[in-house]
């Protein structure tokens, strides 16, 4: 594959939906979605929970309602400190529907 063909194969990739680990575990999905808001408006955001107590996973998605607010998302927040947790912020493997249960949909 040449260099074109893997640019545009990683440009295909390149979407508005984020994936965001190493959260504190005391971290609800408000205070989640208080921090992303500041860089775009945000279709949707889910906290990833334990189904049986309801406790954070250390992860979770968000989409953001265009590309560019997802960059400067992942420029600012990937590597800051939030608590003593270190976050770790990228674009998601794919394109996720911002529909499901335990998302936020703005009003």
């Amino acid at each position: 594959m040449d260099s074109r063909a893997r640019s545009a194969k990683r440009d295909c990739n390149v979407h508005a939906n984020l994936y965001v680990r190493n959260l504190p575990k005391d971290l609800d999905e408000g205070t989640l979605q208080q921090l992303f808001q500041s860089f775009g408006p945000l279709e949707s955001c889910r906290l990833v929970k334990e189904a049986s107590s309801g406790i954070s996973r250390g992860y979770g998605f968000v989409r953001f309602s265009s590309v560019s607010a997802a960059e400067a998302a992942i420029k600012a927040l990937n590597g800051a400190r939030l608590s003593s947790n270190i976050l770790e912020v990228h674009h998601a493997e794919k394109d996720a529907s911002p529909t499901g249960p335990g998302n936020f949909q703005p009003t």
